[in-house]
């Protein structure tokens, strides 16, 4: 229980500290020269598809290269700092979901060491009710006992088949 709390908070932290470094980030994509064109690029994607889906939502005409209506271009820097804004929030987006998955993953281990140590619970319960029986009905056709309840294998140890 409290490795869970302590993981949870952890995760906690983990998205608190992905501001900073997203905010980080966009400042050293400012600062570099090889960044400002993939910047630029993608500042001006962004400009343009947010101007043509606001245009859409208010029921005006998508704005195309060969429209009748113009839109404006971007200055160099606003598009780098939209284009580096785009990058802050995607190195967010990219740590929640890295922050989701490992979540997801611990959850799903939890779940198989649970289900194998009921498992294991049950085989034991089967061997003890097997030697409890009687010594003479233990060997016998017409033993009681129900076959026991688990599976030989989980769906990671598959025994091995022969291929001939």
């Amino acid at each position: 229980m409290a490795v869970a709390l302590v993981g949870k908070l952890g995760l906690v932290a983990i998205k608190q500290i992905s501001k900073p470094v997203a905010s980080f980030v966009k400042r050293e994509a400012k600062a570099h020269p090889m960044l400002a064109f993939p910047l630029e690029v993608a500042g001006g994607v962004t400009h343009r598809l947010s101007i043509n889906f606001q245009r859409l939502v208010l029921g005006k005409s998508w704005l195309s290269a060969g429209s009748i209506h113009t839109m404006s271009p971007l200055t160099r820097e606003h598009a780098i700092d939209q284009g580096a804004e785009l990058l802050g929030e995607s190195v967010i987006f990219g740590i929640a979901g890295a922050t989701v998955a490992f979540e997801l993953i611990r959850q799903n281990r939890a779940k198989e060491a649970a289900s194998a140590k009921s498992e294991a619970n049950e085989r034991l319960k089967w061997e003890v009710r097997a030697l409890a029986a009687p010594a003479g009905t233990r060997a016998s056709p017409a033993c009681s006992l129900p076959p026991p309840p688990f599976h030989t294998h989980t769906h990671r140890q598959r025994p091995h088949r022969r291929t001939s």
